[in-house]
Order: structure tokens, then sequence, then C-alpha cells
């Protein structure tokens, strides 16, 4: 009895992770060649993690809601 239930916990997180999986996959396609649309990301924020020379590492933080490309967009045209 308490391996069927352990199962079937085990088995409903596999459900709710995939879902989301899904859904996050289901996003607008979004073309390689026309541009994205900017502006649709105020909430992130960006932070230089690291120089070394020539390379930085940035860490950017999106907010709820923000669309991703657009951030993303953004942050490369800096």
């Amino acid at each position: 009895m308490r391996n069927n239930v352990r199962k079937s916990g085990i088995a409903i997180v596999l459900m709710l992770i995939l879902a989301n999986v899904h859904s996050v996959l289901a996003q607008q396609y979004a073309s390689p060649t026309a541009p994205a649309k900017t502006g649709r990301s105020p909430g992130v924020k960006v932070k230089l993690l690291s120089k070394n020379g020539p390379v930085k590492t940035y860490v950017l933080v999106f907010a709820k809601n923000d669309e991703i490309i657009s951030g993303l967009t953004e942050f490369a045209q800096i």
C-alpha cells in the first residue's frame, strides 16, 4: 500500500513537471530573421558577475511576465 502511494506521488510530480515543460515549449515561435520586439521585459535586471580580460560574465534575472526574447535582445543591443 505504501509503495503504491509513493509511486502515485512520483507519477503526479512527473506529470506536473512535464506539463510545465510543455507550456514552456509551447511559447510562440520567434523567427531568426525578424528582430524581436523590445520593451517587453521591464522587470529584467542585469548584473556583471566577472570580468576576465575581454571576457565578461553576466546574469540576467527576469521578472514574472517578462518576455525572454525581448529582454535578451535589449541586453544584446547594449
